[in-house]
């Protein structure tokens, strides 16, 4: 293997670890790569993004910007950087930014998308929409522009436009636990609660690290979505049985079969629920059936 071939190597190895989603082992391939071929703006970019991934977005800007210096027409190059000062919320460089990237390459989508990201962290909404929309119709199949939308719906208050969108994202990537999560908010915000529950469980899943996902589950399940009693009536069956075995201690010796039967009962009940979404939103159940299965088979 020659000089070169080396060096491609640890690039290519740092842009499949950005796929897997191992953040540390692209930033020290990336690493690699700019060690060998200082002079390669495609390793400070592939470095920028890693970065990005581990919240380190100070250093992404700086990896970014000495990218920028070695090439400063490359358009992907423009977008990290916006999403790089975006995420320090400094969004009228941001905004900028994204603005070259569609300056340099007015037939990527990637660039309207990060344009319209720039626009809406500006409260830029209308503006946001017409570049998603642009977007749209040059790459129609593409999952993440449909999740755009779907954030730009939420953040404009359409529950029902934003389920939409994050619907047909799923239905082309329905590996997204961010896309999951929101589409389980704006089912909470119409009213939908079995099938927001199963939209976060399903989130959690595929991202089990998932902080979001994690507090927005178990305050379903705090709300008996899942097959928990409702508050009130937890603390009501609370006080009565406390009354119970305080009239009558040798009753005590029952609460593990009462336990037992509680906690069948509730799992009886939350497969009942289940069943009936299927029913109910068949296209949701479908997800959280596969990545059930893919997380049985050790593919998750």
């Amino acid at each position: 293997m020659d000089e070169a071939d080396r060096d491609q190597g640890s690039l290519r190895r740092a842009q499949a670890a950005l796929e897997l989603g191992r953040f540390a082992d692209a930033a020290t391939e990336a690493g690699r790569a700019i060690a060998e071929r200082p002079a390669d703006a495609d390793a400070q970019g592939v470095l920028a993004q890693a970065l990005l991934g581990l919240d380190r977005d100070a250093e992404a800007l700086r990896a970014v910007e000495a990218g920028l210096a070695l090439d400063p027409e490359r358009a992907w190059l423009h977008r990290l950087r916006a999403a790089a000062l975006g995420a320090l919320r400094r969004h009228d460089e941001a905004l900028q930014a994204a603005a070259t990237a569609v300056r340099i390459d007015p037939a990527s989508p990637w660039a309207h998308q990060s344009h319209a990201t720039a626009l809406a962290a500006v409260d830029r909404l209308f503006e946001a929409r017409d570049e998603l929309a642009a977007a749209l119709a040059l790459a129609p199949e593409e999952p993440s522009v449909h999740a755009a939308l779907g954030d730009l719906h939420l953040q404009g208050g359409n529950a029902a436009e934003a389920e939409r969108h994050y619907r047909a994202s799923l239905a082309l990537d329905p590996r997204q636990a961010r896309t999951l999560n929101n589409l389980g908010v704006v089912l909470t915000k119409q009213g939908k609660d079995a099938d927001a529950t199963l939209a976060f469980k399903s989130a959690l899943l595929l991202d089990p690290t998932s902080k979001i996902a994690l507090e927005n589950t178990r305050v379903s399940v705090q709300a008996g979505l899942v097959g928990a009693d409702r508050p009130a009536k937890a603390w009501t069956k609370y006080l009565l049985w406390t009354a119970f075995f305080t009239c009558c201690p040798p009753a005590l010796l029952l609460w593990p079969v009462v336990y037992l039967i509680n906690l069948t009962r509730q799992n009886l009940a939350a497969e009942k629920r289940t069943k009936q979404l299927s029913a109910a939103d068949p296209e949701l159940y479908r997800i959280y059936q596969r990545l059930e299965d893919d997380k049985a088979k050790g593919r998750l």
